[in-house]
Formats: structure tokens, sequence, C-alpha cells
């Protein structure tokens, strides 16, 4: 209240309700969410995916496949691999001023697994894609899907980010002896251990988060297509980062980040696990060269639950030292916890908080001066779900509406009005 005047004076938006802009063209129907995209001439894509959590892949026989109605193209890891295509680049270790580092066993270099788009080797989880079939129609994609032959030698798994750590146990990769990744020390053991030895009381306890995921209600999408004219690829997918997508993309693909431009409009559902690239964005994109057609593909509901990024899933072991007379002297903490494969090869953990994070956020306050101390361990391991598995151990002291190709048209002409102005489109 003005004073002086006795009248109300507006205090810009603190305190009052923001007027919001987006509401009616999603309620009549006109949002742009990744599938709602279309172009004239398109094939639809379907993704062949392994059924074992862990299996070597001895043989992709296409053979029924293209011959059946609508099929236009099949590939697996090898044919990929054949053209250059490179893996997803990732950068999953915490990179900030103020994040611990990180290390490897014996304090070396931290294994990043190489994303493939189809991989040539093995499968590492329930739902990896190991081959994609292009048809006509989604159905004829589908149904050709279905129909390929591949052969699996089913190789030993656990299903325990414990049970990953014994002995003996099955490696997800054999770059990562034991199946650790991440093995890094913080502060003082000592400290730590001659605190809980004088302590009058230790209170324990043990937790367990479940695995979960994003279960967005838009499963993830995307439209790709090549302009052999202009050497240029478009992707239409909606994320958490039109730029990132692009560097990503160019990246595996193997060309200049200007010749490829990507557009996310709305996105239904995100929680952060659509802020990475995704296998079949750049195999559409791929797949749209190969064949001079755009190319499409649509994730079903079960399909995005086996095969979207994924987070959590930790088991939690806390200790608290306690004084005869009540205050506490240490905290110790012990986090093992799976995580998908393709966050094991740097994907994104939604629930890490930083781009695919393999560390935990500090997991104690200091409740004094005296020294800290912290371990992580990150394990690799096999999973029904999705593997290989997290283990991090620290121990811390003290502390719908459609758009048709006239709507892509429209969308070229004003890309630049309001791409480059909400950061949706990466040109």
């Amino acid at each position: 209240m003005n004073e002086s005047s006795g009248r109300g004076v507006e205090a810009g938006a603190i305190g009052r309700p923001l007027p919001r802009k987006e509401d009616l063209r999603l309620l009549i129907g006109a949002g742009q969410f990744s599938d709602d995209f279309n172009l004239k001439g398109q094939a639809y894509a379907a993704m062949v995916r392994s059924p074992h959590p862990h299996a070597r892949i001895l043989r992709v026989d296409s053979t029924r496949s293209r011959a059946m109605a609508g099929v236009v193209g099949v590939y697996s890891g090898a044919d990929c691999a054949a053209d250059g295509i490179g893996p997803i680049p990732h950068n999953p270790l915490p990179s900030t001023r103020e994040d611990m580092k990180l290390t490897g066993p014996g304090g070396g270099r931290i294994f990043e697994g190489p994303h493939w788009l189809l991989p040539t080797d093995k499968a590492r989880h329930v739902g990896e894609a190991v081959a994609m079939v292009v048809a006509e129609t989604r159905d004829e994609a589908l149904d050709a899907a279905e129909a390929l032959d591949v052969e699996y030698e089913e190789l030993p798994w656990v299903i325990h980010s414990e049970r990953a750590l014994e002995k003996g146990a099955p490696r997800a990769w054999n770059e990562a002896p034991g199946n650790v990744i991440v093995d890094t020390h913080f502060g003082d053991r000592e400290a730590t251990d001659r605190a809980f030895a004088e302590a009058g009381h230790v209170v324990k306890m043990k937790f367990h988060i479940a695995r979960c995921t994003a279960v967005a209600i838009e499963p993830r999408a995307a439209l790709a297509s090549y302009d052999a004219g202009t050497g240029r690829y478009t992707l239409y997918a909606g994320g958490g980062g039109a730029v990132r997508y692009k560097k990503d993309l160019a990246s595996l693909l193997g060309i200049e980040p200007r010749n490829l431009r990507v557009v996310c409009r709305d996105v239904g559902g995100n929680f952060g696990s659509k802020n990475r690239v995704y296998v079949e964005y750049g195999l559409a994109l791929w797949a749209s060269r190969k064949l001079g057609r755009p190319v499409k593909f649509t994730a079903s509901r079960s399909e995005a639950f086996l095969s979207d990024y994924q987070g959590r899933d930790l088991v939690t072991e806390v200790e608290l030292a306690l004084r005869t007379d009540g205050p506490r002297l240490c905290d110790q903490l012990t986090r093992r916890g799976r995580t998908s494969a393709e966050q094991a090869a740097g994907g994104e953990d939604p629930e890490a908080g930083k781009e695919g994070a393999l560390a935990a956020e500090p997991v104690a306050e200091a409740a004094g001066g005296e020294d800290e101390r912290g371990e992580h361990q990150v394990v690799a391991v096999d999973d029904p779900l999705q593997l290989p598995v997290r283990r991090v151990q620290v121990a811390h002291q003290r502390r719908q509406g459609h758009v048709d190709d006239r709507g892509v048209e429209a969308d070229e002409q004003r890309r630049h009005a309001e791409g480059h102005e909400d950061g949706r489109v990466a040109a």
C-alpha cells in the first residue's frame, strides 16, 4: 500500500498468481508433442528387444522379416558398426568445483561403458534394443520385428547390488573387475573408526528405496528426416534440451553439429528421463539417410517402462554414533544401488540432480568441526530389469493434437521467431 496516496501499488509478480499462457492451446488439442509430428512418405521403426538380462548375441537372422509385407529395412549392431556409427557420448561424472572427485578402483580412471545404438557383443538388460525393423506402417514394422530371429547365449546374472560384490559374481562389463566402477575414499578413516569405538550408543538401520522410472504420460517418440540436397538432418523429439541432443547426436553420426537440427516442442512428462538422447533417436536419423525418407518411432507404454532411463534402487545402511549423554559423535552411511546399463555407460539418472551423476549427494550434515570421511563405490552387475548396478558407499564423520506435414512446414517457417527464443530448437 502506498501510504502517501492511499492506493494499492502493484509490486511485480511476488505474491500474485501468474497468468498461464499455454492452457488454451493444449485444451483445444493444438499441442505439438513428439508423436504428433508427421512427414509425407514417412516409414515406421520398431525395435527388437532382448528378453534376457544378460546374453551374448550369436546371430541375427533377418531373412523372414525382410520378406514380410511393407518391410523396407532391417538393421543390427553389425550394420551400425559397418557405417561407423559411434556410441552415445555421455559425461556421467560430477564435474563442478563443489562435487566430490571420484576415481576408479586403486585411484585409477573410471570405466565408462560405451552406449552403442545397437550392441554387437551382448545384451546387458531386459529390453535392450538389439535390432531395428523399418516398414511402411507401424503394424507391419511390429509384425516383422516379432518375426526376427535372434540367437542368444544366455549368460549368468544377478539381481541385487550386494550379490554383485560377491567373489565370482557375473560381470556386466569385462573392463570392470569385481563389478566395481568407482572406488573413492574421502576423509579420515581412523578418526571415524575411533569415534564409533568410543561411542556410548550406536544406532543402526537399513533401508531399501525401490527402482523407479518416470512413467511419463507421453512415451518417447521421434521423427527423423534427411535432406540429401543439403546434407542436413532434422529430428523432432520432445525432451530436456535440444542443444544437448544436437551435440550428442552429431557426435555419434560423425557429422558437424550445423548439419543437424533438433526440435523439442511440448513434452508430455520428463522428470529427468528425457534429458538424454535415446538409441532410437540416433537410429531414426541414421535410417532416414539410408532409406532416403523420414523415419518415425513411437514407443509403446510397456516398451518405455522397460527401456526408459531409471533411477534410485538404493540399499542404505545408516549408523549413528552417540555419546552416553546424548550428542552425536559421528554419522556413517553405506549406500548400494542398481542403475541402468545406460547410466553405467554414462546415461541419465533421473534422481541424480546432475547429468548422469554417479555419486550420491552428501549424506550427512557435520555435527561439529572434526574431520569427515567418506567412500564411494559404483558397481556394475546383470539385472533382469536393467543393469548394471550402482553401489555408492559413504562413511561420513560428523557430518494430443495432430501435426501433419503442413504443420511441420509451418513449424519451419516460425522456428526462427520462436525456437531460438525459447530454447526448444537447436538449428
